[in-house]
């Protein structure tokens, strides 16, 4: 939210979300939705730009900001080599403004909207090798099998990564408290609730 940086959302099963979007960006650079399956989803990804917040700061507040990555000296290691985004941040006009996102290698299906663009033109992200709107060659996605089948061609075609379905979810260890793992549901119908008339 609001100009975050240097998200990374990777190999991920957005399965029947509702609601604005299963991934956003609010603006901010350096982003990177790649390689998920977005499955009966209201919307996949919306891009947006809030950059307009940085013409809302006072000067003062952007030159305590300014001073701050001087201070840290961003622009030198081992800043620089571990965070190359914030090298020259500093002197940039506007340093909100979305770019340098990427929207790639993803899986849309049963999505009435893979991008919705909010008040930002699509070239703040690059767009590119995603899929919408086609079985990729899913097992049983409506079982919430989303193996995809071994000689799909969508593996060449698109650059598909398999998601390690086996490998999601609780899994036995000598850390974990109870194996298997259960949880009792309470309805809460040993529990009565005395109401107390209004006055």
């Amino acid at each position: 939210d609001h100009m975050n940086g240097g998200m990374t959302i990777y190999g991920n099963i957005f399965h029947e979300h509702e609601g604005v979007s299963a991934s956003f960006f609010s603006g901010g650079r350096s982003n990177m939705v790649e390689n998920n399956v977005f499955y009966r989803c209201d919307n996949a990804i919306t891009l947006g730009d809030r950059s307009f917040v940085w013409d809302k700061v006072t000067d003062r507040g952007r030159e305590r900001w300014r001073d701050y990555l001087r201070e840290m000296n961003v622009d030198e290691p081992p800043w620089s080599e571990r965070y190359p985004d914030l090298v020259g941040l500093a002197e940039r006009e506007n340093p909100a403004i979305p770019e340098d996102n990427l929207v790639a290698r993803n899986i849309a299906l049963r999505v009435p909207t893979f991008i919705r663009v909010a008040e930002v033109p699509r070239e703040t992200a690059t767009i590119e090798h995603n899929l919408e709107g086609r079985d990729p060659g899913f097992v049983a996605p409506d079982a919430g099998d989303f193996t995809i089948r071994a000689d799909s061609a969508i593996f060449g075609e698109i650059g598909f990564d398999p998601i390690p379905l086996e490998r999601i979810g609780l899994y036995e260890d000598d850390l974990r408290a109870t194996w298997p793992v259960t949880h009792e549901v309470d309805t809460h119908e040993h529990m009565s609730v005395q109401r107390t008339p209004l006055e």
